[in-house]
């Protein structure tokens, strides 16, 4: 459960469908999973509870109704006075058992202020003031284009053809945000990649892999199984080395015969 829910908030914000089914699905079942054995031990706890408060009140209800059908002296009543503990204890196995109750409305609750706080608001705002346009450029087969705004980019006419275009431009000028503002404006015609967001994969559940191991594992399932109009990568090539990149890429173009590709690249030469 631990695990799946790590990946929760970043597979929330990439927006990826593909992703968010794999993960809600893998959420349910864990929930379930855990649902169930945390119902079995709070039965058990309550039954256990409810036995036990009962034989409890066995002892006790004996010696009170014994006690007040022979009060007829101080020796009677100081018997009286002896169980008065018991009937504490009666009222705390009470307690027990009324906490015990209170304590599935509350695991319930939780479950469904999870399931609420999951939910990803329709209408997701982009603010582009961080991007710089005089500094970026997007290139596409050696040719180089440059945009005044977000929203040229938007209705630029190359986002609606297969091709496989490049987002270059200095550190911190904007190139991921401009891919993140292309999810956001396209929503799911667009497939949101990253290596620094930890979205969930199918492949997580087979055990610890290296950074590199991970970003080909995903590529990999990217362009096999993520049917998309728009594949928006950031940073893909990070952490994999020559070998890989040459295959990866020789993958993206490829795909690029049929989809429309937008790509920030770790190695700008490339």
């Amino acid at each position: 459960m631990n695990t799946i829910l790590r990946y929760g908030w970043d597979t929330i914000m990439a927006d990826n469908e593909h992703n968010a089914c794999l993960w809600k699905n893998a959420l349910k079942a864990a929930i379930k999973e855990t649902t169930g054995k945390g119902v079995h031990k709070l039965r058990y706890v309550t039954y256990m509870s409810c036995l036990a408060m009962l034989f409890s009140m066995i002892p006790v209800f004996f010696v009170l109704i014994k006690s007040f059908l022979s009060c007829s002296d101080a020796a009677s009543a100081a018997v009286l006075v002896v169980t008065l503990p018991r009937q504490v204890n009666t009222i705390q196995y009470l307690n027990i058992l009324i906490s015990t109750i209170m304590n599935w409305n509350s695991i319930y609750a939780k479950i469904l202020g999870l399931n609420s706080a999951l939910q990803v608001p329709e209408n997701l705002t982009f603010d582009p003031k961080y991007i710089n346009f005089f500094e970026v450029i997007l290139e596409e087969d050696k040719v180089r284009y440059r945009f005044g705004s977000f929203d040229e980019i938007i209705t630029w006419e190359k986002l609606k053809q297969p091709g496989r275009i490049t987002i270059r431009g200095g550190n911190g000028v904007g190139k991921s945000t401009i891919l993140i503002g292309l999810k956001t404006y396209f929503k799911d015609k667009a497939y949101y990649y990253s290596p620094n967001m930890e979205v969930y994969f199918e492949d997580i559940q087979k055990g610890s892999m290296s950074s590199g191991e991970t970003v080909l594992s995903h590529m990999q399932t990217i362009l096999k199984e993520v049917q998309t109009d728009m594949l928006l990568l950031d940073e893909w090539d990070a952490d994999l080395d020559a070998a890989n990149i040459k295959k990866i890429s020789g993958s993206l173009d490829q795909v690029a015969r049929t989809q429309c590709i937008l790509e920030v690249r770790h190695r700008n030469d490339e």
